[in-house]
């Protein structure tokens, strides 16, 4: 897998068990206009840039609250956030044995799109809920 450095605000999902990386990344020139999202796995690495205006007021940060938040016992149904020009949408559904399913779509709406998925333990919800209100904060600080 190839990851490429990026300086700025970072925000990281890896899942469990195959290795797979999702990132989203604040970096110049593009940034705070901009934010770009990286997936990395086996065999496949792509990259696309995401526009950071969230003017609908769902804050990016708000899903891994809530997800932290129910995590000790569930939740019903998917859990999902879009960015505003879709280019990339998050999709979770936690299953009876504590993992979460992350559904992955990064597209270009002219050229590709990309359907993947990644695997959480719901124990370390906490700790990304944190890292994605990191992000959130650096966003909002930026614009």
């Amino acid at each position: 897998m190839t990851i490429e450095t990026v300086e700025g605000p970072e925000f990281v999902i890896r899942s469990v068990d195959d290795g797979t990386v999702l990132r989203l990344a604040g970096s110049a020139p593009a940034w705070p206009g901009y934010f770009c999202a990286y997936l990395d796995r086996p065999g496949l690495s792509c990259r696309i840039r995401v526009c950071a205006y969230e003017p609908r007021g769902q804050r990016f940060s708000t899903i891994f609250r809530e997800m932290a938040a129910a995590a000790w016992k569930g939740w019903e149904g998917d859990k999902a956030w879009e960015s505003l020009e879709g280019e990339i949408r998050l999709s979770f559904r936690m299953d009876s044995s504590g993992h979460v399913n992350v559904e992955v779509q990064m597209r270009d709406v002219y050229n590709w799109q990309i359907d993947t998925s990644l695997t959480l333990e719901s124990g370390g919800l906490a700790s990304l809920a944190d890292d994605a209100e990191a992000f959130q904060r650096a966003l909002e600080v930026a614009n």
